[in-house]
């Protein structure tokens, strides 16, 4: 429990330091989700929902781009979401290896 704790508390010392860059990332991805709203005639909240879920790479299918703008958001929104999962997962190891193999002095 002990590792469990010190883990959280080391990942989110790393995360604090690009929260903003994380932040702005979420912006971009509501931002195009929007977008998509407008480009495939979708509410508010179906493009919105449709932004995150394929920057996650989750990807239910339930909501599909039907014209060629939507098709480009969609990529876009991907590579985003590479984008941010891959600062997380790289945040996540450094973490880990600051745990393995503390630096000198702790």
């Amino acid at each position: 429990m002990k590792i469990l704790f010190r883990y959280i508390r080391l990942f989110w010392g790393c995360m604090s330091h690009i929260l903003v860059i994380l932040a702005v990332l979420c912006l971009l991805i509501t931002g195009l989700g929007v977008v998509f709203g407008v480009v495939e005639g979708r509410s508010l909240t179906d493009s919105v929902y449709f932004a995150f879920v394929t920057a996650f790479t989750i990807g239910y299918g339930d909501i599909v781009p039907t014209t060629a703008a939507g098709k480009v958001l969609a990529v876009v929104l991907s590579i985003l979401g590479m984008v941010f999962l891959g600062i997380v997962v790289a945040i996540s190891n450094r973490t880990i290896m600051l745990i393995m193999h503390p630096p000198d002095g702790h």
